[in-house]
């Protein structure tokens, strides 16, 4: 009995070694199989463990676990549509994790997509993306889609058959009420047949559906008619809401059902949002929420705000002057509507007052048409000179309340003129008139209404109250001239120009002019083309100056017995005005020595320039001084005083041989005579001048000898061997 028992336990104790094995003896796989060309995981992967014969498929990261085996070695081998098989040996050992990494080689496909991933993001209005698929192979080939995803609800077409080098397009549609919360990704498989497979990684982000969360803000603006609603968006819902704005009510907690009105914004970006409500009624309190509206319904802000209406000023501000015009005394005034007010204001205008620093609408007012916004303006006219204004626009609402701007000021004060009086010229005292030229420099502010000049015999500083010359015209730069008339003869005037206009009379500096008369300048200059066999010559002559007033005849007088011919001798009359040369021929009947002079005649009398003779003898006596002087010199050119002596002594004009030359003495009155001798060598106004030799030595030795200069009589002495402007002229000594 006891051996049944001892077998019995023995046997029971081996039935449960061979139940219970010892756990201790077992161990886990843990792995994953990886694309050898990317280095990318690879989902969806079949995966078997030989000699167990135990299957898995790879998750989306690729992973895979064999757990609770015995320890050992074992044999993995994967498989997947497109790529070629993979396997590896691995050993497991006692209560251990053996990692193991299988790589795998894509097969090439040929028909491929143009992406590798759609990924849907979270817009709930974003169900449908697509992709393109092209054969590369060089024949038609039959391709299908694989999908094992739930939300994935349409993959269109899923399969076909497309020939070489052709494109098609998938259309993949997902249904995002059946998306987890959070990140969902699925795999779809694009398969050619006998040619490999591709995979389409497929995103999309998934939320339940719920409505928007609002907070309603303070009411801003409020008036008495119009207050801005504020509101904010603190969660957007989803799907995200299509339609916000506000409800409003005179009880408390509106909803879209219970409004005055429902205002709508429009959507934008910013979680902030307004709205403007008018027709509000003024002294009423509203009730105001926030509202958003999307597929789940309509939400409200938890809160509401509460406001009451209440009339407002309006605002108005002056904003200058412009445009002043002391000629017509008036000015335009520019005001600004800052705020109408609410409610708007009935009218606007301006006040102002000269006396009243802060004027009101019981002073001088302007009313302006309109009721808007913004600016407006008013001509003021009538304006007294020499004044300060003060101004304030205002507005005034229907019940007669004034409001007024800031006080601005203006003043009308005047600006006089300036006029500068340039010249007077072209005296006429035969007619007893001049010209006077002014200048007007400045117009003045209000412009000048009249300008002139006034002119006085008698007092230094003459005003309109003496001769006034008033100017018809002013040219465009502002210059002006008027002729004075009715002038005196032999009198000083004192003359100044004047401008006048509101702001008074201004005068310039004075001048002065005479009307005393003066006899011209003339000159008598050398006869040319003297023709003996004729008897004919061209007398030549020059006005310098045409006298006060000018000349109105001019000539040459002529005479054969005086050496000063008068215009009570012969005359010559010669055509012309003004100053410059002028010429006449004489043709006499005799050969006569002539005396001829140049003259010009005016009221004031005679003028003569110096006397010129014509056909004279060789010689001229001058019984006075006991001497006779030859008509031309010695020589035309320049001469040394030793060959103008020899010269002179070598001399037998007219048949005389007692020819020299002159003694210091015979040579001043040579110069003297000058004019009734004629043809000497000299210039007038020049540096250089002819002199004359003369017989007087300077100095104890004869090497310097005195000349005589013709132009001005100035004696002056040089080397006898100097011949620069050296002239001679012989003369002898008359016997009793």
């Amino acid at each position: 009995m006891r051996r049944f028992f001892t077998i019995l336990l023995c046997a029971t104790l081996i039935a449960s070694c061979t139940e219970f094995e010892d756990t201790s003896s077992r161990g886990s796989i843990a792995g994953s199989v990886i694309d050898k060309s990317t280095g990318e995981t690879i989902p969806t992967v079949n995966v078997e463990l030989t000699p167990t014969g135990a299957k898995k498929v790879t998750g989306v990261n690729g992973s895979f676990e064999f757990n609770n085996i015995k320890t050992g070695d074992y044999t993995i081998t994967t498989n997947k549509e497109g790529y070629e098989p993979g396997s590896t040996t691995i050993t497991v050992s006692s209560e251990e994790v053996a990692e193991c990494y299988i790589l795998m080689e894509r097969i090439p496909a040929v028909i491929t997509p143009n992406k590798d991933e759609l990924d849907f993001g979270s817009n709930y209005s974003t169900n449908t993306q697509s992709f393109n698929i092209v054969n590369n192979h060089y024949e038609t080939l039959h391709w299908e889609i694989i999908n094992n995803c739930g939300w994935i609800t349409s993959v269109s077409p899923m399969q076909g058959t497309l020939a070489h080098g052709k494109t098609g397009t998938i259309v993949v549609k997902i249904d995002r009420d059946q998306l987890p919360d959070g990140d969902n990704v699925a795999v779809l498989v694009l398969s050619t047949e006998g040619e490999g497979s591709v995979d389409i990684t497929v995103r999309a982000y998934g939320q339940a559906k719920k409505l928007a969360t609002l907070n309603t803000l303070e009411v801003s603006n409020i008036s008495a008619t119009k207050a801005t609603f504020n509101g904010e968006i603190i969660n957007a819902g989803y799907p995200e809401y299509t339609e916000r704005g506000f409800v409003y009510s005179e009880e408390p907690m509106p909803t879209v059902e219970k409004t005055i009105h429902k205002l709508s914004t429009t959507l934008t970006s910013d979680k902030k949002f307004s709205y403007p409500a008018v027709g509000l009624i003024c002294g009423k309190t509203y009730y105001v929420r926030a509202y958003a509206v999307n597929e789940m319904g309509t939400a409200y802000s938890s809160n509401q705000v509460s406001f009451k209406t209440e009339s407002t000023a309006g605002e108005v501000k002056m904003v200058k002057f412009d445009s002043k015009n002391l000629s017509d005394c008036s000015i335009i005034a520019y005001a600004e509507i800052v705020s109408e007010g609410d409610p708007p204001y009935e009218e606007r205008g301006f006040v102002y007052s000269h006396t009243n620093t802060n004027p009101n609408i019981n002073d001088e007012h302007i009313p302006v048409d309109g009721k808007s916004k913004g600016e407006f303006s008013a001509k003021f006219t009538h304006l007294l000179l020499e004044t300060t204004y003060f101004v304030r626009a205002y507005i005034k609402t229907g019940d007669a309340k004034v409001i007024y701007s800031d006080c601005k000021s203006f003043n009308t004060n005047t600006t006089a003129g300036k006029v500068t009086l340039e010249k007077i010229d072209n005296a006429d005292l035969k007619n007893h008139k001049t010209v006077a030229y002014a200048e007007i420099t400045s117009n003045g502010d209000p412009a000048y209404t009249e300008c002139g000049v006034v002119y006085s015999n008698t007092n230094p500083l003459p005003t309109i109250m003496h001769s006034k010359a008033k100017a018809e015209t002013v040219n465009a730069d502002g210059s002006y001239s008027v002729e004075l008339a009715d002038l005196e003869r032999e009198a000083t005037y004192y003359v100044r120009a004047y401008i006048k206009g509101a702001w008074g009379v201004v005068y310039s500096a004075a001048q002065t002019f005479n009307t005393n008369e003066k006899l011209a300048e003339v000159e008598t200059l050398s006869p040319k083309d003297i023709d003996e066999a004729s008897l004919s010559a061209i007398l030549c002559g020059n006005i310098k100056s045409v006298g006060n007033p000018a000349y109105t005849e001019r000539g040459f007088v002529y005479s054969t017995k005086y050496d000063t011919p008068t215009i009570d001798d012969a005359i010559i009359l010669a055509d012309g005005i003004g100053t410059g040369g002028f010429e006449a021929r004489i043709v006499l009947q005799t050969k006569e020595k002539t005396a001829i002079r140049a003259y010009a005649k005016n009221s004031k009398g005679v003028a003569y320039g110096e006397t010129y003779y014509i056909f004279r003898p060789a010689y001229i006596e001058l019984p006075t001084y006991g001497i006779a002087v030859q008509s031309t010199d010695i020589t035309s050119g320049d001469i040394n005083w030793i060959d103008a002596n020899s010269l002179c002594e070598d001399s037998t004009l007219d048949g005389l041989d007692d020819w020299r030359l002159p003694t210091l003495d015979e040579a001043s009155v040579l110069y003297n005579n000058k004019y009734k001798i004629g043809n000497f060598s000299y210039y007038v106004n020049s540096y250089n001048n002819y002199a004359y030799w003369t017989s007087t030595i300077y100095g104890t030795t004869n090497s310097d000898y005195y000349v005589v200069c013709m132009c001005d009589g100035d004696v002056s002495h040089y080397s006898r061997t100097y011949s620069t402007f050296k002239r001679a002229r012989c003369v002898r000594t008359l016997t009793k």
